[in-house]
């Protein structure tokens, strides 16, 4: 990587260079614009740090040009004439950082070091999109058990048998499932995902199998259905213990043959489609139950795959939020954050019973209403999960109204983005959603009394990087 050091005291460009020289960076020193810009056509420079006055010039007419040459170029401004103004004006050009003259050797220091441990996230973060792909990046772990069980995945993904995927809510499982799709043969064709729990029985048929004009009231047009439209793919069945008893036979007939009938139609069709599914329930107990058929439990449990929670398996939880957060700042177009280690052991002591999905959520509430140039601010939300596995609600089993219910709403808030629209699905108005969120929390504090819901308070560690 290339430095440039741009400063009209050529002993200030000295002593800056010999301190980055540890970091085996290439390093050049320019005294005067002429010269940086001729260099720039050369090497763009990856990290700029940059006086304010380059004898009668100013440096802030340099940023667009180097900017222009490495759109991820690092600039930090450095003036002797620090004020908010000239950091606002060169923030919006798009510096990065800002050292006030006379800075210590040891700021250099620490800015160099943030930018190195920043440029090797990125790379990191790009050699896991080309491995596992943009949205499954989260599947790499230190953990054994991980391992273990991305090598199988790896195997599993080069057969053509169902795979079923195992373990709590949040925990990975779509990313998975994405992953053994990606791995495969079939990459090249559709991939699909069909959340069981969120449609009722009859629309949930049609869905999978399709239908034709005239099978039902509000059937205007035929439907092809999921399978049909996975041809040569993958199609991925999640929550596949909530399937109801009346669909399971035309599932297990599919897994069989490889055919099916269209709701309200007597022709035949195949396809050549790959089952994966996953759970967050204990599939055995439910065919003791009476819920789910044992042999469609057989059926399906080729190949099991258990993704542990993410609290048995603490030592991913620094990289991961390193990496879920260096991805929310280009989501959201901010400038790249580090985590400073206060923040790091705060995320490492919460228990994460919402898992992976608990951890990107907490992060991108922080990023979000965060502000450019502070620290990030760690709010932890209450959970409505217990320490062990729920059990699967059943729509027509032994529960009440009240925790079908509960069931129905948090599996709703799961997978929309927005109380609006939660509350649209549900067809409730808002505070009446607010309500039994708020009511579901107090549940849950009473069962946890223990749980650290405080807001957590702002690193006052000077590595952080804004």
């Amino acid at each position: 990587m290339q430095v440039f050091i741009i400063d009209d005291e050529p002993e200030i460009s000295r002593s800056m260079a010999h301190i980055i020289a540890p970091f085996k960076l290439q390093t050049s020193c320019f005294n005067h614009t002429a010269t940086v810009l001729s260099a720039m056509k050369e090497t763009p420079p990856d990290l700029v740090f940059l006086d304010y006055r380059l004898g009668s010039e100013s440096g802030l007419a340099l940023i667009p040009l180097i900017l222009q040459e490495n759109p991820s170029a690092y600039i930090v401004m450095m003036t002797a004439f620090a004020s908010f103004e000239v950091a606002l004006e060169a923030m919006k050009l798009g510096a990065k950082d800002f050292l006030k003259k006379p800075f210590s050797l040891e700021e250099v220091e620490i800015i160099v070091k943030r930018f190195t441990e920043l440029s090797n996230l990125k790379n990191r973060l790009k050699n896991l999109e080309e491995e596992y792909g943009t949205d499954q990046i989260l599947l790499e772990s230190k953990n054994p058990k991980v391992k273990e069980l991305l090598r199988l995945a790896k195997k599993a993904a080069q057969s053509q048998s169902v795979v079923l995927i195992t373990g709590e809510s949040g925990s990975g499982k779509t990313e998975l499932a994405k992953a053994i799709h990606s791995w495969s043969c079939r990459q090249q064709f559709p991939f699909a995902t069909v959340a069981c729990p969120t449609l009722s029985a009859d629309l949930l048929e049609s869905e999978l199998f399709g239908h034709v004009k005239g099978a039902f009231t509000g059937a205007v047009a035929h439907h092809q259905g999921r399978i049909a439209k996975c041809e040569g793919g993958t199609l991925f069945l999640d929550e596949i213990g909530t399937l109801p008893l009346s669909l399971q036979p035309k599932l297990l007939r599919f897994l069989q043959d490889f055919s099916y009938e269209r709701v309200g139609d007597t022709t035949t069709h195949k396809a050549d489609v790959r089952i994966i599914a996953a759970t967050n329930a204990d599939l055995a107990s439910l065919v003791r139950q009476g819920v789910f058929r044992e042999d469609l439990f057989y059926r399906l449990n080729v190949i099991e795959l258990h993704l542990p929670p993410l609290r048995e398996r603490p030592e991913d939880i620094e990289a991961l939020s390193q990496i879920i957060l260096l991805k929310l700042c280009k989501k959201h177009g901010r400038a790249p954050i580090r985590l400073t280690q206060t923040e790091l052991r705060s995320l490492s002591q919460h228990p994460w019973r919402g898992n992976i999905r608990e951890l990107h959520n907490t992060l991108e509430r922080a990023l979000i209403f965060s502000n450019e140039g502070e620290p990030l601010q760690i709010h932890y939300q209450p959970s409505l999960l217990p320490t062990q596995s729920a059990p699967t609600i059943q729509v027509g089993g032994p529960h009440t109204l009240e925790e079908v219910e509960k069931a129905h709403i948090e599996a709703t808030l799961a997978r929309l983005d927005s109380i609006e629209e939660v509350s649209q699905a549900l067809g409730i108005n808002p505070s009446t959603l607010w309500r039994k969120r708020k009511t579901y929390e107090e549940q849950a504090r009473s069962v946890f009394p223990g749980d650290d819901s405080k807001v957590g308070t702002p690193s006052s560690d000077p590595g952080t990087m804004h």
